[in-house]
């Protein structure tokens, strides 16, 4: 299970505003049963005891969004601060039959990757935001001494970053073009 999206408050009538990082909630085709988890983890168990079934989706921006779902209880339920969350199946499949023809990868494919540059292990990614002209990942390097760690901004855009094919890595070829002195 992966966590795409998590629940800002009730709206009533079954709807719910939610804040967003990446394309994930969008790619999906409703309605689809989903799971509600109670804090953000990478890959969360398939054994969550809240379901529901998220059948509207309507987007307000690229960080908030309004769904509508039905708990699995039938009975309206506070559950704002919740992670609503999908088999990670569905988002391949909906986006790529084939995993190697993903050319943008999700989020959740993304944090916590390793930046490769010159064949070494330079940094980790730890988040991403878009801008008006691309989006942009937010890296911190990583570096043996104590508290000498620094985060990076650079631009998702070919120029600057290659994905590996099986998503293991991201590679930078001119990292150290975005190092501060």
């Amino acid at each position: 299970m992966i966590t795409i999206a998590r629940i800002k408050k009730h709206l009533g009538n079954n709807l719910y505003q939610v804040t967003i990082k990446g394309d994930g909630l969008y790619s999906l085709r409703v309605p689809v049963n989903i799971c509600l988890a109670k804090q953000y983890e990478r890959n969360i168990s398939e054994d969550l005891e809240l379901r529901a079934n998220l059948i509207k989706i309507e987007r307000h921006s690229d960080s908030k969004a309004k769904v509508q779902l039905i708990l699995e209880s039938n009975k309206e339920q506070n559950i704002a601060g919740l992670w609503l969350c999908v088999p990670q199946k569905i988002l391949f499949d909906n986006k790529s039959k084939n995993k190697e023809l993903i050319t943008e990868p999700y989020l959740f494919q993304i944090l916590g990757l390793n930046v490769v540059s010159e064949n070494k292990i330079v940094a980790t990614v730890t988040d991403y935001f878009e801008t008006p002209a691309h989006g942009v990942l937010v890296i911190e390097t990583i570096n043996n001494t104590i508290n000498n760690t620094q985060e990076i901004l650079i631009p998702l855009v070919e120029e600057h970053v290659q994905w590996d094919n099986n998503l293991d890595y991201i590679v930078v070829p001119h990292f150290n073009s975005f190092m501060d002195s």
